[in-house]
């Protein structure tokens, strides 16, 4: 019998088996890659905290700091700080492979500043749930179950000052807020009362 996408059947293979197969098979890729190239010297012989640096020097982006952190293959790029994370095995290594990553996690650094749109977006959406550290319990939905869906709600009394300050940060930054960081206060000086904590 034949059932539509989402709808009965064993169509669960595609949406989590296929997927976890292919994320699987990425990371072992990408790490296969990291330490394929991770051996060979760069003949600039430059480190990624190097790299990084020199590039962000010639896109003329002076206020991303470059930082180093443990976690392997963790490097990202942080809009909200202005960071640029990097693993110990790019920060300090002048290899191709770490030279190649400080290069990709910069490149992030310059859509940043840039304002590139699809980055934006993908720093505004930002389910609540992970703000509040909340745990799967408080899921909007639950893909393949057409029950119970869409039921979560937050309280305003889980929203503190300091998470309402760094949503609008974060809505700043992302030019998701037309009213800018002083939009807590109305003209007159008064909080209103869609933006009180």
């Amino acid at each position: 019998m034949f059932y539509p996408i989402g709808f009965g059947g064993h169509h669960f293979f595609l949406y989590l088996i296929v997927p976890a197969i292919l994320g699987i098979w990425a990371q072992i890729r990408v790490t296969g890659a990291f330490n394929r190239w991770g051996k060979v010297r760069a003949s600039s012989n430059i480190t990624g905290a190097e790299c990084a640096r020199e590039i962000l020097q010639a896109a003329q982006i002076h206020d991303v700091d470059v930082v180093e952190t443990n976690d392997f293959l963790g490097d990202h790029y942080d809009p909200t700080n202005k960071k640029l994370c990097l693993s110990s095995n790019v920060y300090n290594t002048p290899s191709v492979a770490a030279l190649g990553i400080a290069a990709h996690e910069t490149g992030h650094a310059i859509q940043h500043a840039k304002a590139y749109a699809p980055l934006k977006a993908r720093m505004a959406i930002v389910p609540l749930q992970d703000f509040l550290g909340l745990d799967s319990e408080a899921r909007m939905n639950t893909p393949s179950l057409s029950d119970g869906n869409w039921g979560w709600r937050f309280k305003k009394s889980a929203i503190t000052n300091t998470l309402a300050e760094k949503l609008a940060t974060l809505s700043v930054v992302s030019d998701r807020n037309p009213l800018a960081l002083s939009a807590h206060q109305q003209g007159d000086g008064e909080v209103r009362e869609d933006f009180a904590a």
